[in-house]
């Protein structure tokens, strides 16, 4: 989804309230995608399935705050089942992760200096976020990696 289409369903009038709970990459290709929305007073935790592209229902209730929670554990899980589980960032027995990473740009076909983000939501959830922008579009760069890439090198 988006970014402009993410903000149209924000501002649908029959929504309540909508939460993007998620947008990162996964091995491969695909992204992970996560919604909490709230209609008519319901709080529904939908997710996008990685291999249908179908919506499930992955949490639902009353309460947004205990709907946003029950969700948050269900991704975490759901992330761990997809890419084989990580361990732990502060246990890679002395692996060296980098502050910083270089990435090449498929916007500008240059490379770009991306920052580590230990502050990050994917972050809390055991992987490593890198933070950069593209100098000639202006547009973000985020590339999230599993630490074990950082275990063989």
């Amino acid at each position: 989804m988006e970014k402009d289409e993410f903000n149209e369903l924000k501002n649908d009038s029959r929504i309540d309230r909508v939460e993007k709970m998620l947008n990162m990459p996964l091995p491969g290709t695909q992204e992970a995608i996560s919604f909490v929305v709230q209609i008519d007073g319901h709080t529904y935790g939908l997710h996008c399935d990685h291999s249908t592209s179908e919506w499930d229902i992955v949490a639902e209730g009353s309460d947004w705050d205990k709907v946003k929670q029950s969700h948050s554990e269900w991704l975490s899980d759901d992330i761990g089942k997809v890419t084989g589980d990580s361990p732990d960032p502060e246990n890679l027995d002395g692996a060296e992760i980098p502050e910083e990473i270089t990435t090449d740009c498929n916007m500008c076909d240059g490379t770009h200096t991306l920052s580590a983000q230990p502050d990050s939501f994917t972050s809390a959830m055991g992987f490593l976020e890198y933070e950069g922008f593209c100098e000639e579009t202006g547009h973000p760069i985020i590339i999230t990696k599993n630490p074990d890439e950082f275990l063989t090198q």
